[in-house]
């Protein structure tokens, strides 16, 4: 299993998709059962979320291929599996919820997936865009509209890895941090989002580049949080 952020081991879809016909298959957000659905082994799906965002998908890489729009609103998902054979993966939510939802691939055209979030857990629209904006600022390095500083600081050391924030990004109430994780060892570290939740207060998403780093290998960590990620 392994986890990409709103942004993290996900390419951003920027090429233009050729003209497809999707049929459409609608779902409510059903965050205590697995819903199942049908697409294409063949051509690109689509994923589309009516009233909330998508802030995590969980799952494993090896049996499909995952691309982000460029609104970060619609996710698009190609099997790598063959026709008849099921894979999975869990969608997180702003607020928490998550959706787990088991595919079967078949030999049919192009699926579009509809999920209808209707939840007072699930962030206010404008958070939500607020801090899909800010990390994918970090993640593609871009100033834009927030206020960028260099920094070295160290924020965790332990016999496994080392956690040092590089960069600070700041726009109203939100902050976010670029971190910098090094695997000490001599062996392969697996390392999950949650692992790196307490490093700040008020933490509102992560996104872990790798999930797997190399012996004395780095990786990059990208964090915002409702205030500033200097009170810790």
């Amino acid at each position: 299993m392994s986890t990409t952020i709103v942004k993290k081991l996900i390419t951003v879809l920027t090429l233009a998709l050729p003209i497809t016909t999707f049929a459409n298959t609608e779902f409510k957000l059903s965050p205590r059962s697995k819903i199942g659905a049908q697409i294409s082994s063949d051509e690109l799906n689509r994923i589309e979320v009516n009233g909330g965002d998508i802030m995590e998908v969980i799952g494993d890489e090896g049996k499909y291929s995952l691309y982000w729009s460029s609104d970060w609103r619609n996710l698009f998902i190609k099997p790598k599996v063959p026709a008849g054979e099921t894979f999975e993966l869990s969608l997180i939510f702003f607020g928490g919820l998550a959706q787990d939802i088991r595919f079967t691939a078949g030999d049919t055209t192009a699926k579009t997936i509809t999920i209808n979030v209707v939840s007072s857990k699930v962030s206010k629209p404008n958070l939500q865009s607020e801090v899909a904006a800010m990390m994918r600022a970090m993640f593609e390095g871009i100033k834009g509209k927030y206020y960028v500083t260099e920094t070295k600081r160290l924020l965790k050391c332990t016999p496994s890895l080392q956690i040092t924030q590089i960069k600070a990004y700041r726009y109203k109430d939100l902050s976010g941090a670029v971190l910098e994780v090094k695997n000490n060892t001599k062996t392969s570290v697996k390392a999950l989002e949650e692992d790196f939740r307490g490093l700040f207060k008020g933490t509102l998403a992560i996104n872990l580049k790798l999930s797997s780093i190399a012996p004395k290998a780095k990786t990059l960590l990208f964090i915002v949080t409702k205030g500033d990620v200097n009170d810790r």
